[in-house]
């Protein structure tokens, strides 16, 4: 076996066929499996991986992290290269002739992805999230090495990635950031190939989702690991998040398309209220108290950095 997929699962029973369906549609002679490691607690994603009986489904009783889940399928498939890809994402027909040609291409190359596209881009809400939470892989960004790619759409050798702690068993999200710090400068994003992520798009489901994301990227930093760990020691900067973050992710969607001009300086706004959901989230996250609200991890369907 060439590839390995590994999808992990819960409450995906909406979005995981068409992800399964664009790992077919995958051009190419390599061969490859595909594995579906899910924790929901019904019956209803296994329902919809059966109409696909090439796929390989794993079922685990207790509710997964992500990047627990990923761990799992690495463990148990067979490939000689191992493919992430999260349950509400769909990859283009080249993702994997593109990213496997990076690997084999470029030395000492351990890991690559590609730019991720919004699904939902006529919803307001769902552009804000896609921004705030994958604006260093906006279309026209530069192919080069990164410091950091999201796990929704990843391709590794699988010696490598065994070789490396995995994802980290005690992070539901930021997961990737410290495992790209791990392959710090051999991390490969390709603009020549992209992923479609599917995001939230009602206002709540959307804010929630943010001041979640902020808790563990400020659980990133109390542990003292990720760039601005020193704010774990001096919290009340935190307060100074929402204009950073707003000005960087405005900066960088201008950069990726100038023609977005008009339309990011018209959601600046929101964007800076999503930024200070965020930063709501990091600073809990900071002082490790509160934890994310259960009915927004319920409610989630894939993870994504």
């Amino acid at each position: 076996m060439d590839v390995s997929f590994v999808i992990p699962s819960y409450n995906s029973q909406d979005t995981i066929a068409d992800a399964i369906t664009s790992i077919d549609s995958q051009a190419g002679s390599l061969s490859r499996e595909i594995v579906v490691i899910d924790s929901s607690s019904h019956r209803l994603v296994k329902e919809v991986v059966a109409r696909f009986p090439h796929v390989r489904y794993i079922h685990n009783p207790v509710r997964l992290y992500p990047g627990q889940a990923r761990n799992l399928g690495a463990n148990i498939v067979e490939g000689e290269y191992l493919a992430f890809i999260d349950s509400d994402v769909t990859i283009q027909e080249n993702w994997l002739v593109r990213l496997y040609s990076r690997l084999i291409s470029i030395p000492g190359l351990k890991a690559a992805g590609g730019i991720i596209y919004n699904a939902n881009p006529d919803k307001t809400y769902s552009t804000i999230l896609y921004w705030i939470e994958f604006s260093e892989f906006l279309p026209g960004s530069g192919s080069g090495f990164r410091s950091f790619l999201s796990s929704s759409n990843l391709l590794f050798r699988r010696k490598d990635f065994l070789d490396s702690p995995g994802f980290d068993l005690s992070f539901a999200m930021s997961e990737d950031m410290l495992l790209s710090r791990f392959f710090s400068g051999k991390l490969y994003l390709d603009n020549t190939t992209s992923s479609c992520h599917r995001h939230r798009t009602e206002r709540k489901d959307v804010l929630d989702h943010l001041k979640n994301l902020g808790f563990w990227a400020g659980r990133l930093r109390l542990a003292g690991k990720g760039r601005g760990a020193f704010l774990s020691k001096v919290r009340w900067l935190s307060l100074m998040l929402p204009f950073y973050r707003t000005l960087v992710v405005i900066k960088r969607v201008i950069r990726a398309d100038p023609r977005q001009f008009l339309k990011a300086v018209t959601f600046l706004p929101l964007v800076f209220g999503g930024s200070c959901y965020w930063a709501a989230g990091f600073y809990n996250g900071l002082k490790c108290g509160r934890k994310p609200t259960a009915d927004s991890l319920d409610n989630q369907k894939s993870e994504n950095n």
